[in-house]
């Protein structure tokens, strides 16, 4: 596998086949993704990520 990244030197550029958008059940809302992952792990969101938790619970977005 080749390594690349976004950040490319000016002579060097990225094959558009090695990007692709993230959907989510025909969504590609970050909210929308970040709602799936959340619905779908077994790890303890809330006290690995507190920060990220409180931020979506006071803008009541889970």
């Amino acid at each position: 596998m080749n390594k690349w990244n976004l950040h490319t030197f000016s002579e060097h550029g990225v094959d558009s086949n090695k990007i692709k958008i993230c959907y989510i059940r025909k969504s590609n809302k970050m909210l929308d993704i970040m709602n799936y992952a959340i619905q779908t792990t077994n790890l303890d969101i809330e006290n690995i990520c507190p920060v990220l938790w409180g931020y979506l619970k006071n803008r009541k977005l889970i």
